[in-house]
């Protein structure tokens, strides 16, 4: 079978989650089996970045645009990519980016990670509403599967674009299996001396996008009794929603404990950080799935997390659940965690435990099989 990979969407280290999705699914798939061709649909920003190409079974196949531009984007993807795939014999193609062409020959399996701008549309610019609510359902409809990253997701979906229970099917993420890794201490100090940050300190992971909600952790840090008063670092935080949390950080009166690395991070680099952390705290009020709780678990760091969404999913009894919407029980879940030792260590030994109930080689597994089956319907 030729399977066609569609990734325009992807810019590399700028659309988050979803290439961390992409890149570890494609890893691992194209590993599975060896009889199967995959032909890799590029844009000008990723062409070359995928390691997969060095297979015998795997092509890279340049495309004259731009995901930056993200007009020109769509419609070579509704426009050219069907001819493309067409020329290139391919039997089922995979979107992992949410769109797909409309209109192709061949099977269509799209990815639905979330519904992100369904509930939070304010996290998105007019122009990228507009174009998510046309083509993100329409994609899902006309495709012959849609998967997705959770059971919430999958609700969410069926909700929003219509589309029948029976043809989505969650394949979940998974941390990285180099999380636990072995890092030499020297190299852990030298990361820890480059931010400027020594032990303990309280974590999270996240962009500074409304949903995220780390103004309220900013402000549920502030009211921690003084002995608990561990520094706050906030990684990866930018982007749309960033003048609400640098204005929370203004009125805290412990402004001078936050730390912001809004940095790009080799994978060490954040394993280090995790490794590192006292608690690590996930404030979101929606997530498609939650990747950072279960790389926090994977690196041995207690965990205190938002029920919002599809988080009790992913983080099952390993972690201490509160009401994002709450402030105080924000806070509350934090100061425990602190203050017990034997609390957090029991958070860190469910933690490992829930860790393996998800594998990217799974992942992969289901999301062949998915090809597979689509591919066999038209045939």
């Amino acid at each position: 079978m030729r399977i066609g990979v569609n990734t325009l969407f992807l810019i590399p280290g700028k659309v988050g989650g979803s290439e961390t999705y992409l890149r570890h699914v494609l890893a691992k798939l194209v590993a599975l089996d060896e009889t199967h061709e995959y032909a890799l649909f590029c844009n000008r920003e990723n062409a070359g970045t995928f390691p997969e190409t060095a297979r015998a079974n795997v092509t890279e196949v340049p495309c004259r645009v731009r995901a930056t531009c993200r007009p020109r984007r769509i419609l070579f993807e509704q426009l050219a990519l069907p001819k493309l795939a067409k020329s290139h014999g391919i039997q089922v193609l995979w979107s992992p980016g949410y769109t797909a062409p409309l209109r192709i020959a061949c099977p269509s399996v799209v990815s639905t990670l979330d519904m992100q701008y369904a509930h939070y549309p304010e996290d998105f610019s007019w122009a990228a509403r507009r174009a998510m609510r046309f083509l993100v359902p329409r994609a899902a409809r006309k495709a012959a599967a849609v998967l997705t990253l959770s059971e919430h997701s999958k609700r969410d979906v069926v909700r929003f674009c219509r589309v029948p229970a029976e043809r989505v099917h969650v394949t979940p993420l998974a941390a990285d299996e180099t999380a636990g890794g072995d890092i030499p201490e020297r190299e852990q100090q030298t990361v820890l001396k480059r931010f400027g940050l020594g032990e303990p300190y309280i974590l999270t992971i996240a962009n500074a996008w409304p949903h995220k909600n780390v103004p309220a952790l900013v402000r549920a840090h502030a009211t921690l009794p003084a002995h608990l008063a561990q520094p706050l670092v906030l990684v990866g935080i930018h982007g749309r929603g960033m003048a609400d949390v640098k204005a929370a950080i203004a009125e805290s009166p412990r402004a001078q404990h936050v730390v912001i690395i809004a940095d790009w991070l080799s994978e060490r680099e954040l394993w280090t950080l995790y490794r590192h952390a006292s608690v690590f705290v996930f404030p979101s009020l929606f997530e498609g799935f939650g990747l950072p709780v279960l790389e926090a678990m994977a690196t041995g760091v207690p965990v205190v997390s938002s029920s919002a969404a599809s988080l009790p999913e992913v983080y099952d009894d390993a972690a201490l659940a509160f009401d994002p919407a709450n402030e105080a029980a924000m806070a509350d879940a934090i100061r425990r965690v602190l203050e017990d030792e034997a609390l957090a260590r029991d958070l860190v030994e469910r933690g490992r435990r829930n860790v393996a109930r998800f594998s990217w080689g799974r992942t992969a597994e289901q999301t062949l099989e998915v090809l597979e089956k689509a591919a066999a319907r038209r045939a």
